[in-house]
C-alpha cells in the first residue's frame, strides 16, 4: 500500500513538472516569438512522446502502440521539444479519456513532402460543439465528461 502510494505521488510529481515545463516553454515562445527550426527525426519525437506518456498509460491499463513505419527515416523541421510536448499532450489526453484495456496508437504516414502524425484512441471523443475551441489556451470540454 505504501509503495503504491509512493509510486502514485512520484507519477503525479512528474506530471506536474511536465505541466510547469510546458507553461515555461509557452512563455518563452511568446517572449522570443521564433521557435527553433532544426531537422528532427520523427521516430525520435514519437519515441519521446510515448516515453512521457507511458507511466500514465500503465496506471490506467491503457496500451500504447506506435505504427511508425512512415517515421523510420523521416525528418521534419521544427523545435524538437515543442514537437514532443505537443504529441505527448495529445497522447496524454487520449490515455486520460480511455478506459482500461483500450489502445492509444500513434500513426505516422508520409506522402511525398508531407508527414502526418495521428493519435488514434478508443476514448469518448470530443463533442462537435467543442471541436472549434480545442486550440484555445486552457480550454477544457465540460468537466462532467472527465
Amino acid at each position: 500500500m505504501v509503495r503504491h502510494l509512493a509510486e502514485r505521488i512520484g507519477d503525479e510529481a512528474f506530471r506536474l513538472a511536465r505541466t510547469v515545463d510546458d507553461l515555461l516553454q509557452l512563455s518563452r515562445i511568446e517572449v522570443s516569438g521564433e521557435p527553433l527550426a532544426e531537422e528532427v527525426p520523427v521516430a525520435q519525437v514519437v519515441g519521446d512522446a510515448l516515453d512521457r506518456t507511458r507511466p500514465a498509460a500503465e496506471l490506467r491499463s491503457v496500451e500504447l502502440l506506435a505504427d511508425d513505419e512512415g517515421a523510420a527515416s523521416t525528418l521534419v523541421v521544427g523545435d524538437r521539444a515543442q514537437l514532443v510536448s505537443a504529441l505527448a499532450n495529445l497522447c496524454d489526453n487520449a490515455v486520460k479519456y480511455s478506459d482500461a484495456g483500450d489502445r492509444v496508437r500513434i500513426e505516422v504516414t508520409r506522402d511525398g513532402s508531407h508527414v502526418e502524425v495521428a493519435v488514434c484512441d478508443e476514448g469518448i471523443g470530443i463533442p462537435a460543439a467543442d471541436v472549434e475551441r480545442i486550440f484555445e489556451r486552457f480550454y477544457r470540454v465540460d468537466r462532467a465528461r472527465s
